[in-house]
């Protein structure tokens, strides 16, 4: 006799943490106030934002566009939008006007909910929006630019909090996020009902991140990034209390969080978790009482893996994966781990999670062993993992039913992953993707650039940063700072290399291609003068 068969949609994840869960809490920190909710409460203000939406005339299908920093607005809208059959559309806060234009006008959407704190940047991006756009904006909107914008919580005050969520086939489309990639135009994600299901679901389990009711979570990862990294649903679903901290991801505002709160783990970048040790310096930090803290975006250096040990007490963990895949890997120990090569086991890439099929491939798409020596280029599939970008953009990336995930390592016969290198030549910066090749490209527009090349170089603060090398034509003047500025109209200004140096040829290979491994040769030796841009004076 086989099993019901039941559709598995967001609607359901909802229900089911408001009714079981309904005494946990989400607490927004905005700065100067905050405000708490509990589960129920949330459900409350969730029904009340479905009907306001379907007063305003939003169908199963329609696009609402987020733009927002980590806040109870943000998780009502997570919420509600797909529960009630239309598509959450994820705006990045960093992305600039350009390429916010260029998303919004793919998505064709009714509607933008926004935090008024972003108003300005959002208003750059007007000549995308379509004659009927309704604007809503969590908080007093001051730009005068932006009219006829609707105040989020007058329209959801006097609604119902009950709506009747619709039967809608799993399959079909809830949450649209972008990634920059490498070159052109933001690449639509879509993640279906059942995607996101499936990887709440697994995530919760106790061989992954073990998350429960029991759990308190500091959310620093931008929930536009793939949904906080897929786990915002997990945490809503398990009932784990939320601490979303708004824009105040400074250090001594995530430390008072860690105080009062008492977070039992936290989802940050490797940036942010050593800009808490360089605030807190020689002074020890007691974090017992934090079980693991997450880390990813870009790889943890194992010296912040063991500072954090020694001076707080408490383990990074670092997660695997892409806005494509969602989670690969974790790099909790195995069970037969010593405790003194615990640190070495963190400081890996991680160990497969169930549910991705994982294989490494050579460079004509043969599978290799997985003996934890054959390196190749890694590829995935699984219930989570895109097998398409929005649209059918960059159909490379996808190989026999694969998704190709740039980079190159090795997996061992027990589906431990090790990265190597990358494939392409991206430079991650503060968890941000920045495209060399993109830098490249708009600098050669320059006429006073014969060439140019930019490499990423590893950086105290942001792992890595941009560093520019550059051939002036006809020996005009090299002024980095004036070339800084010639960029910023095109690039977000945390995206602009500080750091650029002069030279008379770019090296090439035997073929014509510009040879970056003499160049990342030239800066280990030391053999550069470097000049660093002042880039508050841009």
């Amino acid at each position: 006799m086989m099993a019901h068969t039941d559709q598995l949609l967001i609607s359901k994840l909802y229900e089911f943490g408001r009714l079981v869960h309904s005494r946990s809490e989400v607490i927004t920190h905005y700065g100067t106030k905050s405000t708490t909710f509990t589960f129920a409460e949330t459900g409350v203000r969730i029904g009340k934002l479905a009907n306001a939406l379907d007063k305003l005339g939003i169908k199963p299908g329609d696009n609402i566009a987020t733009f927002g920093m980590n806040s109870q607005t943000q998780l009502e809208c997570y919420l509600a939008i797909p529960s009630m059959g239309a598509i959450l559309q994820t705006l990045n806060t960093k992305f600039y006007s350009e390429q916010l234009s260029y998303i919004l006008q793919e998505g064709k959407n009714k509607i933008i909910i926004f935090d008024a704190k972003l108003a300005d940047l959002l208003y750059e991006s007007k000549k995308s929006f379509s004659p009927d756009l309704v604007l809503i904006a969590a908080g007093e909107c001051s730009n005068s630019n932006l009219s006829d914008v609707l105040d989020y919580e007058s329209i959801i005050a006097n609604e119902n909090s009950e709506f009747d969520w619709p039967l809608l086939d799993e399959r079909e489309p809830a949450v649209i996020c972008y990634t920059t990639g490498t070159t052109g135009e933001p690449k639509g994600i879509v993640y279906s009902h059942r995607t996101i299901y499936l990887h709440s679901v697994a995530m919760a389990t106790a061989s992954n991140m073990g998350i429960t009711a029991k759990d308190t979570a500091l959310v620093c990862v931008p929930m536009f990034h793939a949904l906080a990294w897929g786990l915002t649903y997990t945490m809503w679903a398990e009932g784990a209390n939320m601490i979303l901290p708004y824009d105040n991801i400074q250090p001594k505002s995530l430390l008072k969080f860690f105080e009062t709160n008492r977070p039992t783990f936290a989802l940050g970048v490797p940036t942010i978790l050593k800009d808490i040790l360089n605030y807190v310096k020689d002074d020890t930090l007691d974090l017992s009482f934090v079980r693991y803290i997450l880390s990813g975006g870009s790889a943890v250096p194992k010296k912040l893996i063991e500072t954090f040990r020694s001076k707080c007490n408490t383990r990074i963990v670092q997660v695997y994966g892409s806005t494509e895949s969602l989670m690969c890997s974790i790099s909790f120990p195995p069970s037969y781990a010593k405790e003194d090569e615990e640190i070495e086991w963190l400081s890996q890439t991680g160990t497969l999670v169930a549910g991705i099929d994982f294989r490494v491939v050579d460079p004509n798409g043969k599978p290799l062993p997985h003996d934890g020596t054959s390196a190749g280029e890694f590829e995935v599939k699984g219930p989570w993992v895109i097998t398409s970008y929005l649209n059918g953009k960059d159909p490379h990336k996808f190989h026999d039913g694969w998704f190709r995930m740039g980079d190159l390592g090795t997996c061992d016969a027990e589906g431990h992953v090790q990265i190597a290198d990358r494939i392409k030549d991206l430079i991650k910066s503060g968890g941000e993707w920045i495209s060399s090749i993109e830098l490249e490209n708009s600098l050669l527009q320059n006429e006073f650039i014969n060439e140019t090349s930019v490499i990423g170089i590893p950086d105290e603060q942001w792992e890595e940063r941009p560093l520019v090398f550059v051939v002036m034509k006809n020996e005009t003047e090299f002024d980095p700072n004036g070339l800084a500025s010639w960029l910023k109209p095109k690039f977000a200004k945390w995206q602009i290399p500080e750091y650029w140096v002069k030279v008379d040829n770019i090296p090439r290979t035997s073929v014509g291609k510009v040879d970056k491994k003499q160049l990342r040769k030239l800066y280990s030796e030391d053999k550069l003068q470097i000049s660093v841009v002042d880039k508050s004076t841009i």
